[in-house]
């Protein structure tokens, strides 16, 4: 018994202390649960007040808000003046590729700041300003503008990389585009885009929500689809020829001129003849206020056209550069979304099918498809398109027989570009080249049927918004006049409208009506085609009105050549005037040879004679600048003002 109760009580020992330890392990337990569930209350309520904090923040702000009524110039001024604290502090460091310091004057200048050099900034002495202020004036209304310096424009232009980087946000993908689901599920892979440019019109997008929901774009989703899937490459032919004519700096295929017209030089004061009364005359002295308006539209025209030229060349080097990193690439696609129109258009703004006549002559599909029995004849076809000049209005036979007669001159432009060059007479020359290099392919190949052919051939319609409107009126006479009904020749409605204008002005300036007197050698497809194109989209008569006066100033602008279409086409000329004019131009042509081309002579001045109401003026590529006026009594004559 004894020897039983000591081992009881030695084996109750280590379990008595197990469950003191055990006991004391659950009290400390208990303890950092019960401090732990106290922290996270103490956490939640911290949270709660943090929170009611920050809601009565934006009550409190809003409510601020509310009070505050900005009016929209308190606004603008405030934009106005957050606008010019960045333009201040935008400046282009040295060094930079086409960047040159520029010296800024002191003298008579200390009260001036250039835009970039704020008494602020810490910029060095040889920056220049990113941007500058200008200002336009449009008629009695004066606008400033913001623009870009001519030291940005001037290391753009030097590094094309850069500038690609900078303006091109949504290249082509190298990939196919995401299909399109919804308005704004679709395109590219990181960047969210909607399927219509809605312009930020908040009417629009509810009702391209509400027409999603509904269902009622399916069938626009699945086109963009199909556009998106389209693969393209570029046309390597067309690229070589383009890329060397642009280095050499030819403006062969209409490229842009990279050297910038001079202004013409100031006359002096001496003696000089001028052509006024309808003979040539001896002057001398201050000049008339019509030899000083001669000269002003002669420097505007220039300045005009180096303006155009600049952003013509800034244009095409964006296309090209965007040319030059995908030429390698054996496919590549266009994601598109529509306007509110329903028209479709990529989201890539530079180098697309829709583009120019540089970007239509470098695309071509990536995948091909043998030509068949007919696509020979639709390469004649749309090598006639692309030619112009008379030759697209014929029907097909005569634009497939303008091809055949043609062959030879096809063959070698195919063989060598650059050597011959009557692709360059084409309308169209990237386009026309293309098409002459894709039909000596199919011709040299054993059999044409098989060939494939990348080319794309476009089929453009004819003032779509017409169709639709003669469409759905059953308008027979409006559907021929649109080619919707069948026809030997394409029917041109822009040239049918002109005609019935030009028989009303004719006919107002029978009766003697001085506006239509002035205007009726100047009606022709090209000043009406805008104004008809537009007026099926809702144009107003005063933006129509702005239309032709826009077409008018551009014919100022223009050569020599459209001034002589001009007359040859108008029939109310005068011959005794244009045969005095054609004299006193041989006239003058003879005394500069005599004169060895002394400054007398070069200074030969035109003038206009008093009472004229319209003038318009050229300057051709030899700085002489023509002038036709057009007077109350329909008397034309022509002036010449030699530089």
């Amino acid at each position: 018994m004894a020897d039983t109760s000591s081992s009881s009580s030695g084996s109750s020992a280590p379990l008595s202390k197990l469950q003191s330890s055990l006991a004391a392990y659950n009290r400390h337990s208990n303890r950092e649960a019960a401090e732990y569930f106290k922290g996270q209350r103490r956490l939640q309520e911290l949270q709660d007040k943090l929170k009611s904090l920050k809601s009565n923040q934006k009550k409190t702000l809003k409510a601020a808000q509310d009070e505050v009524h900005w009016s929209a110039d308190v606004r603008i001024k405030i934009g106005a003046a957050l606008l010019a604290l960045l333009i201040e502090n935008s400046m282009l460091p040295a060094g930079l590729p086409g960047n040159r310091a520029r010296v800024w004057s002191n003298s008579s200048s200390s009260s001036k700041r250039r835009i970039g050099s704020g008494t602020g900034s810490s910029s060095a002495a040889d920056d220049l300003p990113a941007f500058e202020y200008t200002t336009v004036r449009n008629g009695l209304k004066q606008q400033s503008n913001v623009r870009a310096s001519q030291g940005l424009v001037s290391v753009l232009l030097a590094d094309r990389s850069l500038a690609a980087a900078l303006l091109t946000k949504v290249p082509p993908m190298l990939v196919p585009p995401v299909p399109w689901t919804s308005y704004c599920k679709g395109g590219y892979l990181t960047s969210r885009h909607w399927m219509m440019r809605t312009r930020y019109s908040s009417a629009l997008q509810q009702e391209l929500r509400k027409g999603m929901a509904s269902g009622n774009y399916n069938a626009v989703l699945d086109a963009l689809n199909v556009l998106g899937n389209t693969a393209w490459k570029v046309n390597r032919n067309v690229y070589n020829v383009m890329t060397h004519l642009w280095s050499i700096r030819s403006t062969a295929g209409g490229l842009p001129q990279q050297i910038p017209l001079k202004p013409p030089l100031q006359p002096s004061n001496g003696y000089r003849l001028v052509f006024e009364g309808g003979a040539l005359a001896a002057r001398s002295g201050p000049w008339s206020k019509f030899e000083r308006r001669g000269y002003v539209l002669a420097c505007d025209d220039a300045r005009r056209i180096n303006r155009n030229m600049a952003s013509l060349k800034a244009d095409f080097l964006l296309k090209l550069k965007v040319a030059e990193d995908f030429v390698d690439v054996p496919e590549f696609y266009y994601p598109h979304t529509v306007d509110f129109r329903g028209r479709a258009y990529p989201l890539h703004p530079s180098l697309h099918h829709l583009g120019d006549d540089s970007c239509r002559g470098l695309l071509m599909f990536a995948q091909g498809v043998p030509l068949g029995r007919e696509g020979l004849d639709w390469l004649y076809v749309h090598l006639a398109n692309v030619w112009g000049q008379g030759q697209d209005k014929l029907s097909f036979d005569g634009r497939r027989a303008f091809a055949r007669s043609n062959l030879a001159s096809i063959l070698e432009v195919a063989s060598d570009p650059l050597q011959h060059t009557w692709w360059q007479q084409a309308e169209k020359p990237w386009q026309a080249l293309a098409a002459c290099c894709e039909i000596a392919g199919a011709l040299q190949s054993i059999t044409p049927e098989n060939y494939v052919s990348h080319l794309p051939v476009h089929m453009d319609g004819s003032c779509n918004g017409l169709q639709h409107y003669a469409a759905l009126g059953r308008d027979e006479a409006g559907g021929r006049a649109v080619n919707l009904l069948p026809s030997n020749k394409p029917q041109d409605v822009y040239k049918g409208v002109a005609e019935i204008v030009a028989c009303r002005a004719a006919a107002d300036a029978a009766a003697n009506k001085p506006e239509a007197m002035r205007c009726v050698s100047l009606i022709d497809r090209k000043l009406v085609k805008q104004t008809v194109m537009t007026s099926v989209y809702g144009v107003t008569p005063i933006g129509a009105r702005a239309q032709i006066e826009a077409r008018l100033k551009e014919r100022r602008t223009d050569m020599k050549q459209k001034a002589m279409q001009v007359l040859e086409k108008t029939s109310q000329g005068s011959s005794r005037g244009r045969a005095a004019v054609a004299a006193a131009a041989n006239s003058a042509s003879w005394l500069l040879q005599s004169s060895g081309g002394s400054s007398l002579m070069e200074d030969l001045l035109g003038v206009k004679q008093p009472g004229m109401r319209d003038e318009y003026s050229w300057m051709d590529d030899k700085n002489v600048v023509w002038q036709v006026r057009i007077s109350l009594h329909r008397q034309r004559s022509w002036q010449c003002m030699y530089r």
